[in-house]
């Protein structure tokens, strides 16, 4: 509940700076005032902000490797931002630009959107937004995978467990220390396990 407060709170934050950013940018131009624009530039600005606030919350990365890991998008759309330009980039290699929003978002630009090449002759924003997306839609896939892991993890840890304690050794080892008190105990908790059937463990003495 706190991780998803903190999620919400930091989402409110970034809404707020692309608001403020929106608002000088329109106090300089007075041109760009369409919510389309508005919302282009949110989800650009969260796209690029969003890993860093999933690895932070959800990971247990140490800040340092949180920046690193987390900055890669941002890396990545600098590395290839050359093949924005009309002509530029080697071919094949250059249409990775699709997969960042702000190839979409110059694309949106009065007088620089004309110029731009392969831009989408409609859906713009639509694909500006489903591009912000991806990191987080592998970030939940990663997570998914991460969980499944821990509980099949888990449930063998528990099997092996229960195949340590059900050994006629185990119980030797218990009535020696601790008496038969501790080995009915012992007794009850398995019998409550519904892993295992007893009529099929290692007889006890």
């Amino acid at each position: 509940m706190n991780k998803t407060l903190k999620f919400v709170e930091a989402m409110v934050v970034l809404l707020g700076v692309a608001a403020i950013q929106f608002w000088v940018i329109d106090l300089v131009l007075g041109t760009l005032t369409s919510p389309e624009f508005f919302f282009g530039m949110a989800f650009d600005f969260f796209s690029y902000l969003i890993p860093l606030t999933l690895l932070g919350l959800y990971t247990s990365l140490t800040m340092e490797e949180t920046l690193v890991v987390g900055l890669v998008p941002f890396l990545l759309m600098i590395f290839f931002s050359t093949t924005f330009s009309p002509g530029a980039g080697i071919e094949g290699l250059k249409d990775l630009r699709y997969l960042f929003s702000r190839f979409y978002m110059w694309c949106m630009l009065p007088r620089y959107g004309e110029f731009m090449e392969g831009c989408p002759s409609d859906n713009n924003l639509l694909y500006l937004i489903l591009t912000s997306l991806i990191t987080p839609y592998l970030f939940s896939i990663y997570a998914v995978i991460r969980e499944v892991y821990r509980t099949l993890r888990s449930v063998k840890d528990k099997k092996s467990r229960l195949e340590v304690i059900q050994s006629a050794a185990y119980a030797d080892l218990q009535l020696e220390l601790f008496g038969e008190k501790n080995l009915m105990n012992l007794k009850h908790q398995i019998s409550g396990s519904d892993d295992y059937d007893l009529k099929s463990c290692e007889p006890w003495p």
